[in-house]
């Protein structure tokens, strides 16, 4: 069996960089969601997760080298936005020829 008949090949890539949004979005499935905030010393944090670099950028180069060649979006349950890497995510992605 070749690889493309057990996987089929997928359009869409998204990659959740970081872990934060302001929950505001009307449309949002997780303004209630508390997982954002901890506890430190009796008040309430931001936790800020962040995937990491080279990891981002391996999904990417995988997306390429096995051949699906999804267009990539970094969004999902989060806000791209508040990661300031995203630019530089979005240039390499363009540099290895993502679609």
């Amino acid at each position: 069996m070749k690889r493309n008949e057990i996987i089929k090949p997928f359009k869409k890539l998204r990659i959740e960089i970081n872990s934060d949004c302001n929950r505001g979005c009307t449309f949002c499935p997780r303004d209630l969601d508390e997982s954002r905030w901890k506890i430190d010393k009796n008040r309430k944090k931001r936790v800020d997760l962040y995937m990491d670099t080279e990891l981002v950028k391996s999904i990417l180069e995988q997306n390429m080298k096995q051949g699906f060649k999804a267009e990539v979006g970094f969004d999902f349950y989060n806000e791209p936005t508040l990661d300031e890497r995203i630019l530089s995510f979005a240039k390499y992605a363009k540099k290895i020829g993502t679609p």
